[in-house]
């Protein structure tokens, strides 16, 4: 194998590695992510370079497209729970701090 092959076949691996972990990230799961991810990589013809970057970053893409389609109902639930305790604390008049508030110029 030439040092060229060998170069770019470290760069594949490491996009690789990379669209596990934004998958991994967003899904927090890691029999899906791996699943996203090795899906989601597709050999390409490599005939240029701008190519080769666009397609990467078409990939990023579909990996967080993918991610967060598996979660979701997920998503949603969270969001749902945090609705309802803001409304839940908001009618208990709970400490929450103010929008405006912030720390004193003096804390360390």
């Amino acid at each position: 194998m030439t040092t060229e092959a060998a170069i770019e076949q470290d760069d594949t691996r490491n996009h690789v590695g990379d669209l596990y972990w934004l998958a991994f990230l967003l899904t927090g799961r890691q029999d899906l992510s791996i699943e996203i991810a090795s899906d989601t990589v597709v050999s390409a013809d490599d005939t240029s370079p701008s190519f080769t970057e666009w397609m990467q970053g078409w990939q990023r893409r579909l990996v967080i497209g993918r991610a967060l389609t598996a979660i979701h109902d997920e998503l949603a639930d969270s969001a749902r729970r945090t609705q309802f305790a803001r409304v839940t604390s908001s009618a208990r008049g709970s400490a929450a701090a103010q929008r405006n508030w912030s720390l004193s110029p003096d804390t360390t």
